[in-house]
């Protein structure tokens, strides 16, 4: 009787092993048809600041989504094309058949790049044969600019100058300021913000404006969120926001997930932000320039 009852434990702890083994091979199943379903998914939901711009287009099956992310204003794709040679140009039909119409192309080198719209949204193609990969970006219309600059403003001095904006540090920093024939001026970056940038830039507008005359700057371009070249946007903000207007901010920092909290540039990516509203700037225009974009200024 032992002796079975000691064959019986010895199959039942045979058959819990086999029940085991049996789970463990259907998880691995599932995880393996969960992975196979993601790679699957056209597009990866970027659910931040409230919305979710990957709703608003439609379906890329041409390829796996490589990565994603997202900042304030826009959702990014990087996708692959390896289900159709003509990937890129079936997804712009695609778009057409959603409601998007084609409003831009360029071709630079082997690049080329598409900007269709629907009137509430933009999407940016970039389609680059050297990475084997095509980028798509999604933005609400009100982000985007006309490639025209041009204004009916008129000064009374004519003048177009350059100006380098002095640092006072040895090594890095920069800023430029452009004068436009209509009296507008362009900003390039500026500089740092602890210190007289911010106070250089506006004297030199404020040199070059006859008597009477507002200044108005078409665009504050910022090339990047570190402070020696967008601190001084900040600083310039917090001091002369009343005595100058800003019709355009250029500026395209990349994703939030990009940047962490100890991040040293992470408060000057969300300062600059916060300085370009309409609160302080009003009737502020905040762009988000795309590779092969071009505009005519002036």
């Amino acid at each position: 009787m032992n002796q079975l009852m000691k064959i019986f434990q010895r199959i039942l702890a045979l058959m819990l092993c086999l029940a085991l083994l049996a789970g463990l091979a259907a998880c691995g199943s599932d995880e393996e048809d969960a992975d196979e379903a993601e790679d699957s998914v056209y597009m990866t939901d970027n659910v931040m600041m409230g919305r979710n711009f990957s709703q608003e287009i439609p379906a890329w099956i041409y390829g796996r989504v490589i990565d994603s992310g997202s900042n304030d204003t826009e959702d990014g794709y990087a996708l692959d094309k390896s289900a159709a040679p003509d990937a890129v140009e079936r997804y712009i039909e695609d778009c057409r058949a959603a409601g998007y119409e084609l409003t831009g192309t360029e071709r630079i080198e082997d690049n080329s790049f598409y900007t269709l719209g629907n009137g509430e949204y933009v999407i940016y193609i970039m389609d680059t044969p050297a990475l084997e990969k095509v980028f798509v970006t999604v933005e609400r219309a009100q982000t985007q600019c006309a490639g025209d600059l041009t204004s009916q403003r008129v000064s009374a001095d004519t003048r177009m100058t350059l100006t380098q904006i002095g640092q006072d540090v040895e090594t890095y920093g920069m800023g430029y300021v452009i004068r436009l024939t209509d009296g507008r001026f362009l900003v390039f970056d500026g500089g740092y913000r602890d210190n007289s940038a911010a106070d250089r830039i506006y004297d030199e507008m404020a040199g070059l404006t006859p008597g009477g005359e507002e200044i108005v700057i078409a665009a504050w371009v910022l090339s990047h969120s570190h402070n020696d070249h967008c601190g001084a946007f900040v600083d310039f903000t917090n001091k002369y926001h009343i005595k100058a207007k800003i019709e355009k901010v250029f500026y395209n920092f990349g994703y939030e997930e990009q940047y962490t909290s100890t991040d040293q540039n992470y408060a000057f990516y969300d300062l600059v932000k916060s300085m370009a509203n309409e609160k302080l700037w009003p009737g502020v225009q905040r762009v988000n320039p795309h590779p092969g974009q071009t505009y005519d200024v002036g």
